[in-house]
């Protein structure tokens, strides 16, 4: 669910992940490969709770101008 509301969305990582295309945003797969804890967890996938899962949100999103969803 995340990823459809940002990485498909967003100009970052869209044509990667909706096209294979690109190199992608590094970010996701940064959450993937380190725990929230390691220093290398990246700083913008946030979240307003404080349990860190409920609402996870990226600060990096930047929506793209023609998204079909």
């Amino acid at each position: 669910m995340f990823m459809e509301r940002f990485c498909y969305r967003c100009k970052h990582d869209a044509d990667f992940q909706n096209n294979h295309a690109g190199e992608g945003c590094g970010i996701l797969s940064a959450t993937m490969i380190y725990d929230p804890g390691d220093t290398a967890y990246p700083e913008e996938w946030v979240s307003d709770d404080d349990v860190g899962l409920v609402n996870p949100r990226c600060t990096a999103f930047e929506e793209l101008e023609d998204v079909e969803h």
